[in-house]
């Protein structure tokens, strides 16, 4: 809730282009039912680590200091994706045309050292996520997503 607060208070252009809803009026149906199967994948992988560390337990819990190691890389990659969204006004959740905003390609920054900064920050966050929760599993099944 923080980082939303921060970011309308001094992006909210950035704010502004990630809670756009809604499909772009000339997003292909292939992109449609794409992100409702990657939605869907998401939902499942969450709800995966619960199984696993309450049911399954496919692999001991890790110790302690993973755990804690898998919150930290969580943290990071969260601060990863709200460092890109900062500093991406144009990081919109569906890509399209925003030449109407003047939009440009962003190559300073976090957006320098990585292309794709969101996608690093969220993997990185699921990663530790599941390490933080218990689940080895969750982290070695993460590629299917």
């Amino acid at each position: 809730m923080l980082m939303i607060l921060a970011l309308a208070r001094w992006a909210p252009l950035s704010l502004e282009a990630r809670v756009q809803r809604g499909a772009v009026k000339n997003q292909p149906a292939a992109d449609k039912v794409a992100s409702a199967v990657l939605g869907i994948l998401n939902l499942a992988w969450f709800i995966f680590i619960a199984i696993d560390v309450h049911r399954l337990q496919i692999f001991p819990m890790p110790p302690n200091w993973l755990s804690i190691l898998g919150a930290a890389v969580g943290l990071a990659g969260y601060t990863v994706m709200v460092t890109a969204i900062w500093q991406n006004p144009y990081a919109a959740p569906i890509v399209g045309d925003q030449s109407e905003r003047h939009q440009v390609v962003i190559d300073s920054g976090i957006y320098a050292r990585v292309r794709h900064p969101l996608y690093l920050g969220y993997l990185a966050f699921l990663a530790g996520l599941a390490l933080w929760l218990g689940s080895v599993a969750s982290v070695i099944a993460l590629p299917l997503l």
